[in-house]
Parts: structure tokens; C-alpha cells; sequence
């Protein structure tokens, strides 16, 4: 009975020694993914908030150059080479996505339609909605709401916010744009930052 007491005690020690290395290098593991997906979303939002700023910046010269149809050239011209150099830059790619969306290529793709539809549903629920990455085997992909803000009205309200001449100008570059009828709050569309 001595011998087999002491060779079960033995088989707890040895499966019990396995089980604490798995269980350590797995808690180490799950420090380092929580650790590097906290870095991609700091990047992230880094990355978003910088090129907000930069367009935004572009457009407010813009329109005390020469006025909302200033801006309105300036940015179908220059929006997406914008974005195009900090991506390049950054080494990452940065879009604006929309489901109403002015410009074509920034339609949401299907991975996008469903972060874009629980954003909305969070701003239905009378919450704010979040900053999310998805990930995939080969790659991660940032997603952040983009609010409209009052100054957006000019070029993203009802029509009498935009006026006729200003629509008119955004219908010449845009003959298919949805991107009118926004009030202040309303989610306009999303960073999208594929790292």
C-alpha cells in the first residue's frame, strides 16, 4: 500500500507541476495579448485623431480661403491623398467609411456594416459608442465612430443648411451622394485603420 500511496503522490506532483507551467504560460500569454491589443488601440486612436485633425485643419483654411465651396473643392481634390500620405507615412491604411457616404470608395464593406450598425444601436440606446478592433488571422482592423460636429452642417445637413449653390457643387463631384440630412451627434461614418 506504501508503494502505490507513493506513486500516486508522485502522479500529483508530476500532473500538478504540468498544470502549473500551462496555466503560468497561458496567464503570461494572456498578459501579452491584452498588452499588445491595448497598443493597437492606443495607436489607433493616435493615428485616427491625428488625421481628423489634419483634415479638419485642410478644411478650415480652406473655407477662410474662399468659403464653404473652398471646401467643398478642396476636399473632393484632396481628402483621399490625404488620408492616402498618413497612411503611407504611418505604414498603416486609414479610410473613412460611411454607409451614407459621399464618395464611393468609402462604402462599407461587410466586416464594417456591422461595427457601423452596433455603433448605431449603441447612439439608439443612449450610449456612446466605442472604439472597437477586430481582429483576424493576418491582421487587425480599428474602427472609430466619426460624429458629426455643428461646423459639418454646412457640407453634411439638411439642404437649406447647405444652400443651393454649395449642393450643387457637391452634387457635380458626387452625383450619387448620400451624405446630406445629418444633425449634430448623428454617427456620420467611422475611421477604418488596418494595421
Amino acid at each position: 500500500m506504501s508503494r502505490i500511496s507513493s506513486i500516486f503522490s508522485l502522479v500529483v506532483l508530476v500532473v500538478a507541476g504540468c498544470q502549473s507551467n500551462p496555466n503560468s504560460e497561458a496567464s503570461k500569454l494572456n498578459t501579452d495579448i491584452q498588452e499588445s491589443t491595448d497598443s493597437l488601440m492606443n495607436r489607433s486612436k493616435e493615428l485616427a485623431l491625428l488625421t481628423g485633425k489634419t483634415l479638419k485643419g485642410e478644411l478650415m483654411s480652406a473655407i477662410q480661403r474662399g468659403g464653404v465651396q473652398e471646401a467643398i473643392n478642396y476636399c473632393n481634390v484632396n481628402a483621399l491623398a490625404l488620408t492616402d500620405s498618413i497612411s503611407k507615412n504611418k505604414q498603416v491604411t486609414i479610410q473613412r467609411v460611411a454607409e451614407r457616404n459621399r464618395n464611393p470608395e468609402n462604402k462599407l464593406d461587410d466586416t464594417s456594416q456591422e461595427v457601423f450598425d452596433s455603433m448605431k444601436q449603441a447612439i439608439q440606446a443612449g450610449k456612446k459608442p466605442e472604439p472597437i478592433i477586430v481582429s483576424s488571422a493576418n491582421k487587425h482592423v480599428f474602427f472609430a465612430p466619426i460624429r458629426l460636429e455643428g461646423a459639418c452642417l454646412s457640407c453634411h445637413g439638411t439642404e437649406d443648411q447647405i444652400g443651393k449653390e454649395n449642393l450643387a457643387i457637391i452634387q457635380s463631384h458626387y452625383p450619387n451622394d448620400k451624405a446630406v440630412g445629418f444633425q449634430p451627434g448623428d454617427l456620420r461614418g467611422m475611421w477604418r485603420i488596418e494595421l
